[in-house]
């Protein structure tokens, strides 16, 4: 949508899409801080343990308060994307993620004069860093030359409720395409684990080594919505369909190039996380090379779909990849896979 009305040159657009942006988060933050308020209760309610629920609970207590600064963040990271400045973006989370491992380890661990409170001195470490990337953010937009005269904070008290309307639509077929394709990984790791602890070692292996590399077309998604989105609302066809393609090009090749290192260099990257001469970890390695040389086959296609997933997305069209993530990852992946 920012990108969209940035392209046009709608500045009255963008400021009212941050402005009910904050006010979706805030609305959406209060039931998640609710519900992580009672995750003992909700992880006993999944069968776990009594110690372990009694023992993470902590965590949960202290994370939820970083639960309005997270959607925030997440939603100005957008924001900022949208309106071509994401550079900034990769320096905030970094600055974010030295904060949250320095703040681990201090509260965690009881270093540096600081008390020693164990998981809820984790969860405290992370809803200080999504804090911090927040009031980052929130610093850069007001700062930055191209980005003040966007003044989305002046009349901050007006809700929009046909456009909060059109964000939860949206959002909330963005959020289901996503769940689809995570569930189906955490569902799959349930099943391996029904199998034998062996193959369970062997798909995380593999599944690590995936993601990795999943994160570079993930990136590139977000770059073909925000150029799609921009393309589109300067009415300019040719530079949308431009967009689209030179996105999904460029994702095509680092997935070719990613399935040929790994068709290559199989045993290699096994011997990253296992040691290779320890026979005790032979029959892992045995059930990884296979698993691997199967994931290898599937990247160019992973990378297509989420490049072009993200380059609707500039379309304004979350619906399509919605549907289709239910029929490919459900409908036939978990399917063939199972039987």
């Amino acid at each position: 949508l920012v990108a969209q009305a940035f392209g046009a040159g709608q500045k009255a657009d963008v400021e009212a899409i941050a402005r009910q942006g904050f006010w979706l988060s805030l609305g959406l933050s209060l039931p998640l801080m609710g519900i992580l308020s009672q995750m003992d209760w909700v992880l006993l309610a999944l069968g776990q343990p009594e110690p372990i629920a009694a023992l993470t609970g902590p965590y949960f207590q202290w994370i939820l308060w970083g639960a309005l600064p997270a959607l925030c963040f997440a939603m100005l990271r957008g924001y900022v994307s949208a309106l071509a400045q994401a550079q900034i973006v990769i320096a905030i989370v970094l600055v974010g993620t030295a904060f949250n491992i320095a703040g681990n380890y201090a509260l965690g661990f009881g270093k540096w004069g600081f008390p020693a409170l164990g998981l809820g001195g984790l969860g405290l470490a992370s809803g200080l860093s999504y804090w911090l990337m927040f009031g980052l953010f929130l610093l850069y937009t007001l700062k930055h030359s191209s980005l003040k005269e966007y003044r989305f904070w002046q009349g901050w008290y007006r809700v929009q409720p046909r456009l909060v309307g059109r964000m939860l639509v949206m959002g909330g077929e963005l959020a289901i395409t996503i769940a689809l394709e995570f569930s189906l990984f955490a569902v799959v790791t349930f099943l391996m684990g029904i199998l034998g602890p062996e193959v369970l070692a062997a798909h995380q292996t593999v599944y690590q080594t995936i993601y990795l590399i999943f994160m570079v077309p993930l990136g590139m998604s977000y770059a073909a919505t925000a150029r799609v989105g921009q393309a589109l609302g300067q009415q300019d066809i040719a530079q949308t369909r431009r967009a689209g393609i030179v996105a999904i090009a460029i994702a095509a090749a680092f997935m070719l190039l990613a399935t040929l290192g790994l068709l290559l260099f199989r045993q290699s990257i096994i011997g990253l996380y296992l040691d290779l001469s320890d026979p005790a970890n032979a029959p892992v390695v045995a059930l990884a090379m296979p698993m691997l040389l199967v994931a290898a086959l599937a990247q160019l296609t992973d990378g297509v779909q989420r490049v072009a997933s993200g380059a609707l997305y500039g379309l304004q069209d979350t619906r399509m990849p919605m549907v289709l993530s239910g029929l490919a990852f459900w409908g036939v992946g978990l399917t063939t896979g199972y039987l």
